[in-house]
């Protein structure tokens, strides 16, 4: 008397039903790809058409990329929309900066600096600016106003660029003692 096993045309829970959904899972996806539905994603570079964006992504997307022209004319429509948006007054300035427009930027950082968000980094850059138009007094002053206020860089004041014109100066040199000491005393 033996005993027949009856076996389904459907896949069974075993090993050949493993196989069968593996099978079937492998099938959809190879058709889904075909399709362009599983498509990796795109870049936002890529996949904008930047003049149709809101000017708070075209801004973003021009200040990531280094467009300081095109960074200074989103952050100019946003601050015609809303004149007290202190985000978009500190970058505006800096885009401005950054295309050597100067004594622009000089009214525009001062602006920023009035927003305690980005007083510390607006005394910075104007210690900067001040600094590549010869303003050495003006470039002291904001630069030890930026420390008051705990303003810290990377690599300190000592190694950057823009500061440069400071370096003979000797309160330039006392600043940089004091932001050492300071640096040595903040944990990150």
């Amino acid at each position: 008397m033996g005993s027949k096993t009856k076996t389904s045309p459907r896949f069974s829970t075993g090993i050949r039903g493993l196989v069968g959904a593996g099978v079937l899972t492998l099938l959809l996806i190879a058709m889904a790809i075909g399709a362009g539905v599983l498509q990796g994603p795109k870049r936002p570079a890529e996949t904008l058409n930047l003049s149709d964006r809101p000017p708070d992504e075209r801004a973003d997307v021009a200040l990531n990329r280094g467009d300081w022209m095109m960074a200074a004319t989103a952050m100019k429509e946003l601050l015609d929309a809303d004149p007290f948006d202190s985000r978009s007054i500190f970058y505006y300035a800096y885009a401005l900066r950054k295309q050597t427009q100067l004594e622009q930027s000089i009214v525009w950082f001062e602006k920023a600096a009035e927003f305690f968000k980005y007083r510390p980094a607006s005394h910075f850059q104007l210690a900067c600016v001040h600094a590549q138009l010869g303003n050495t007094k003006a470039g002291i002053e904001n630069l030890e106003m930026a420390l008051q206020l705990g303003f810290k860089t990377r690599r300190g004041i000592g190694d950057t660029q823009d500061l440069q014109p400071l370096k003979s100066e000797a309160k330039f040199k006392s600043l940089i003692i004091k932001e050492q000491v300071s640096r040595k005393n903040y944990r990150r």
